[in-house]
Order: structure tokens, then sequence, then C-alpha cells
């Protein structure tokens, strides 16, 4: 018995009988004071408070698991959602991509036209070039049989000139003639005896003036032919000429639209790539910025699971903890899983994308050699043009002094041939009219003489 005072101190006061085991234990409850008493109303009291204790726990443990239930369905919301934003990410991915690929094509096909056509504009200078070349040696070719007929017109006209003075000679020498003829004295016996040559060369005459008119008026028609051809040579090669400037002047125009209407090409495609470089690269910083919040999601959400999963491991007694950590371990692993595989696709994505920009950023440059070479040699053809140019400025204006002068001698040449006419006309008159005097006075001679 113990002796301390206010402790309390509890006894078996007797056992079970030998002869009655299931008789229960009695206990006597000694205090400082006090006389022990009965203790079967002690015992129906902690039985029921060990019962209302149970009934807390229980409610606290159903309380406890509802809240871990409602929290795992929050998470497995939460993860579901996750999901269906990476599958719609994913969605929005392959479309985006798919748009890339066809602008991508779109952008192959009109590379391809601008190709064909530098290539169809190239074939065209060149043909104009031959056709420009062909023209000069038209020109050149034309040239020569103006000249080749200028000189044949000169020999006509040198022929001309020596016959009309080998007239003047004969001219001057018969009026030499008579002028010695008319010095003779009246005084004379008998005037001489006109011989029977005379009469002769008085029937001969006439057909030689006659002969030589005849070569002096097919001398003159052919001066007149070769002036008319001359004449038209000279329309032909004008009509040629204002032809070539036009056609020049046309292929200039035309020249000078399509390289505008290039470098405008150009332009546009340069700022078209220009704003899809853009996108791409805000595409690629949002991708970039999605990318983060998910993989933020996901970590938070496997955190959060997790914590669940150890609370639910913590609360839950009944389960038996090798089950609940395998449990745990699989939902470790297969987040894992899921968060490598979404990792991967991104990484996947990106990637593409990257490439995408990497294609881009090479086309550009491609282009951008292009344009470079398209003005290199745009500037070299625009260079041989303007020279090819300034030689056929050239050439008109040569072509141009030279039909001024050919005019001016043309005019001198009609001129003269004028005056050549009159003096010829003058000079066949005066020879008709000694003819018939020469005929008179020989007819008059010979009637004398009979």
């Amino acid at each position: 018995m113990n002796t301390r005072t206010g402790e309390n101190v509890d006894r078996r006061t007797s056992g079970p009988s030998p002869s009655n085991p299931d008789e229960p234990i009695r206990t006597t409850r000694v205090d400082h004071g006090h006389v022990a008493a009965n203790g079967s109303a002690t015992a129906d009291e902690a039985a029921s408070q060990a019962a209302r204790a149970d009934a807390v726990l229980a409610a606290d443990d159903v309380h406890t698991l509802a809240g871990a239930a409602a929290l795992a369905e929050d998470v497995a919301d939460e993860r579901a959602e996750i999901e269906a934003h990476a599958r719609q990410l994913g969605l929005k991915l392959a479309a985006r991509q798919a748009e890339l690929d066809a602008r991508e094509e779109e952008l192959n096909r009109r590379l391809a036209e601008f190709d064909q056509e530098m290539r169809r504009s190239r074939i065209w200078l060149d043909a104009r070039r031959r056709e420009i070349e062909e023209r000069e040696v038209e020109n050149g070719t034309r040239r020569a049989d103006v000249e080749a007929r200028l000189e044949r017109i000169l020999a006509g006209e040198r022929e001309l000139q020596a016959e009309r003075r080998e007239q003047l000679e004969r001219r001057e020498g018969g009026a030499a003639l008579d002028a010695a003829e008319g010095k003779v004295p009246a005084s004379d016996a008998e005037p001489p005896s006109v011989p029977e040559s005379a009469f002769v060369s008085v029937e001969v005459r006439p057909p030689d003036y006659a002969a030589r008119l005849r070569r002096l008026d097919q001398a003159e028609a052919l001066a007149a032919a070769e002036h008319e051809a001359i004449a038209e040579a000279r329309r032909h090669l004008d009509a040629d000429r204002a032809a070539a400037q036009q056609n020049l002047a046309a292929e200039r125009r035309e020249w000078s639209e399509q390289q505008a209407r290039r470098e405008a090409l150009i332009d546009r495609r340069e700022r078209d790539l220009r704003e899809r470089s853009e996108q791409l690269d805000a595409r690629a910083k949002s991708l970039d910025a999605l990318r983060r919040d998910l993989a933020a999601g996901q970590r938070e959400t496997l955190e959060m699971r997790v914590a669940v999963q150890e609370l639910w491991l913590s609360l839950s007694g009944r389960i038996a903890p090798a089950a609940m950590l395998q449990a745990l371990a699989e939902s470790r692993a297969k987040l894992a899983t899921e968060y490598r595989q979404h990792g991967s696709e991104f990484d996947a994505a990106e990637k593409r994308l990257r490439d995408a920009g990497e294609r881009l950023a090479e086309q550009i440059a491609h282009i951008k050699e292009q344009r470079q070479a398209f003005e290199s040699w745009a500037g070299e053809r625009q260079t041989a043009i303007e020279r090819q140019a300034a030689r056929l400025v050239a050439r008109e204006q040569e072509l141009e002094a030279e039909s001024a002068r050919r005019r001016d001698q043309e005019h001198a040449w009609n001129e003269q041939r004028l005056a050549y006419r009159r003096e010829i006309r003058r000079l066949l008159a005066e020879l008709r009219s000694r003819d018939r005097a020469g005929d008179f006075a020989a007819l008059h001679a010979g009637s004398e003489t009979d």
C-alpha cells in the first residue's frame, strides 16, 4: 500500500477462483482518506469514454480520407486539363507545322517562277541583241550598196563631163575653123570647089550628133535612175532608222518596266520573308513560354500528387505500406514518363521550328544572292545597252551628216546638170543651125557649080 498523499492505487483484491475462472476480476480503489468501493461503475464509464474516443477518431479518419479523395480528384481533374491542353497544343503545333510547310512550298514555287522569268528575260535579251546585230549588219550592207551606187553615179558624171568637155573642144575647134574660113578674101578667082567628101561629112555629121545625144540621154536616164535608187535607199534607210529608234525606245521602256517589276517582286518577297521570320520568332517565343508554363504546371502537379499520395499513406492505416509505396512509385514513374514524353515532343517541335527558321534564313540568303546577281547582270546589260545605244546614236549622227552632205552634193549636181542641159540645148541648137547653114551653102555651091 502506498502511503503518499493524493496517490491513487488500483489493486487486485481477489483473483479468479479456481472453481470459477470466468468470474471477473474485482479491483479496489484506495484513495487517501477514503474507503475502497465497488469498481463496476468505473469500468463502464471507461468503456464509454473509449468508445467515444474511437468514434471521434473514426470520424476524423473519415473526414481526412474524404479530403484526401477530394484532393486526389482535384489533382486528377487538373491532370486531365493539362493533358487536354497538351493535346490542343500538339494540334496547334501540327497545324502550324502544316502551315509552315505550305508556305515553304509556296515560297519554293515562287522562287521557281522567278528563276523561269529570269531565264525568259535572258533569252529575250539575247534575241533582241542578235536582232540588233543583224540590223546593224543589214544597215552596213545597205550603206555599202549606197556607196557603190554613189561611186557609179560619180563615174557616170565624170564620163558625162568628159564627153561634154570633148564636145566643147570640138565646138571650139569648129568655131576656130569657121573663123579661119571667114578670113578668106572675097577677091579670090573662084571659090574652092567643095569636094565630094564634104557632102559625105554633111550627111554623116547629124547621125553622129544624134548618137551622142542618145548617149547623153541614156547617161542622164541612168543618172536619174541611180539618183532615184539612191533616194529610195535613203528613204528605206530613214525608215529603218526610225523603226530602229522606235524599237530601241520601246525596248528601253519595256526593260525599265520589267526591271521595276522584278525589283518590286524581290522587295515584296523579302518583306514577306522578313514578316514570316518575325512571325516564326514570335511563335517560337510563345511556344517557349508555353512550354515553360506547361513544364511548371506539370512539376506542380507532380509535386502535388506526390504530396497527396504521401499524405494518403500517412493517414491511411488500413492499406499495407508496401502496396502504398508500390502505388506511389508507379505513379511517380508514370508521371516521369509522361513528363519525358511531353518534353521530347516539345523538343522535337522546337527542333522543327529551328530547322524551319534555318531553312527560311538560307532561302532569304539565297534570294539575296540571286538579287545581287540579278542586279549585277542587269547593270551589265544596262551598260551594254547604253553603249550600244550610244553607238547607234553616233551612227545615226554620222548617217545624218552624210545624208546632209549627199543632199547638198545632189543639189549641186542637179544645178550642174541643169546648167549642162541648158548648155547642151544651146550647143545642139547651134549645131543644127550650123548644119542647116552648111547644108544650104553646100547645096547652093553645088547648084552654082552645075
